[in-house]
């Protein structure tokens, strides 16, 4: 009994125990803050509240879209971009945004990469941008990107190309869009 009383207590020590978890502070509102600021541990916190992983792929899709059109809203960042001038830019952004991301550009890696794409262009340039539609769900990720994503990108780079010779284009995209990018250059 001392022998086991004893064991017991030298194995106490090694029993796994939860850490203390403190909430982390809320994530922003304010469309004025650095979201780069952002704690990394802090944003996949609140990824994994808002957007639970253990429920069907189609619905965890759709709440994931809709909360993520909410959160664009209240932070004012466009999920949605056409290139609406009948002209020709300086530098033309072809982007197929991530699987699962709302609109044509997505919320995650498509607004930043285009202000910074438009910081380094500097004030003489003009740069446009365009959302590549596609089915951007996680079916085409597993089969490595959308095939028809994949098509729909090659015919709007041919032709934007024939219709803007002397436009830069940058044809890029952020998870599941690079995928389909890859394929189709």
């Amino acid at each position: 009994m001392k022998l086991s009383l004893l064991v017991l207590f030298a194995l106490a020590p090694a029993a796994p125990a939860p850490l203390p978890q403190d909430e982390p502070p809320p994530l922003p509102v304010d469309p004025t803050t650095d979201l780069s600021a952002i704690p990394v541990n802090t944003y996949l916190y609140w990824v994994t509240k808002l957007f639970p992983l253990d429920r069907h792929i189609d619905v965890t899709r759709d709440l994931y879209v809709a909360a993520e059109l909410k959160v664009a809203s209240i932070l004012k960042i466009q999920t949605t971009r056409h290139i609406t001038t009948g002209g020709c830019p300086d530098i033309a952004i072809l982007f197929a945004r991530g699987t699962n991301e709302a609109g044509n550009i997505g919320m995650v890696a498509g607004p930043s990469f285009f202000e910074h794409v438009k910081k380094e262009a500097g004030k003489n340039k003009t740069v446009e941008i365009q959302g590549l539609d596609y089915d951007a769900g996680l079916k085409g990720f597993l089969r490595g990107g959308d095939k028809n994503g994949s098509k729909k990108v090659r015919s709007e780079i041919r032709s934007y190309s024939k219709r803007c010779r002397q436009t830069k284009l940058v044809v890029s995209g952020y998870a599941q869009g690079a995928q389909i990018v890859k394929a189709a250059i």
